[in-house]
């Protein structure tokens, strides 16, 4: 009511939760479960209660190249690689378009809430499934790394280097892959961590990333 006497856009959407097994593709020992509270993207209204219509954004693609990239690198001479994942990513960026009020789930209604008939709640952070999370996440992420000296490689999406620390860096929405010379990669993650939210950083053998293990390359 208030937006239609403003004269304004607002959109009302749903969140839910969901629980996922990641790389299932994998063998067992690659399994992950993983539970997240997600935006229900194909189910969104304007106050008038007509379908939100969104402009074709987009995050950058990561592509196969830049992975066996990161792992060549990792075994020349001096050079290591590592990866990290980034902490509920999306939700670590501020939702920045139309003002947007959900639903929860009635089981997550404060007790304050009941009696109430449709009660919603603004939504502030770029939750999954939004269709512009994934591009405000990016934004983020990349003024992140620019407060920590990295550039992004001249047509290559999502890959960035480190001129001065002379490392490479592949980013997969959340999951971070670091390459280059060994001695520096201990303070280019600490660097990255003042800025957003990563696990602890681990060596390529074993991990995962595009769903490919790595360091399944050789290098002569």
């Amino acid at each position: 009511s208030e937006a239609r006497r403003e004269n304004r856009t607002v959109h009302f959407g749903r969140v839910f939760p969901i629980l996922s097994k990641k790389n299932a593709e994998l063998a067992p020992e690659f399994w992950k479960y993983k539970g997240r509270v997600v935006f229900e993207g194909s189910w969104v209204s304007t106050q008038d209660n007509l379908a939100a219509v969104y402009s074709e954004v987009s995050s950058g693609a990561c592509h196969h190249s830049s992975a066996r990239w990161i792992d060549a690198i990792a075994r020349l001479p001096g050079c290591a690689g590592q990866d990290a994942d980034a902490c509920s990513a999306y939700a670590q960026s501020e939702f920045k378009g139309t003002e947007t009020w959900v639903f929860l789930p009635p089981d997550q209604w404060p007790n304050s809430w009941q009696g109430m008939q449709n009660p919603v709640v603004k939504l502030r952070l770029s939750l999954y499934g939004h269709p512009k999370a994934g591009f405000y996440w990016e934004q983020y992420c990349k003024n992140a790394l620019s407060k920590c000296g990295w550039k992004s490689v001249p047509s290559w999406e999502s890959m960035y280097f480190h001129r001065g620390k002379q490392l490479f860096l592949s980013i997969y929405v959340d999951d971070f892959k670091m390459a280059g010379l060994a001695k520096n990669l201990s303070g280019a993650w600490r660097d990255l961590v003042k800025h957003l939210v990563l696990d602890p950083p681990r060596d390529l053998h074993g991990a995962v990333y595009l769903g490919q293990s790595q360091f399944n390359v050789e290098v002569d």
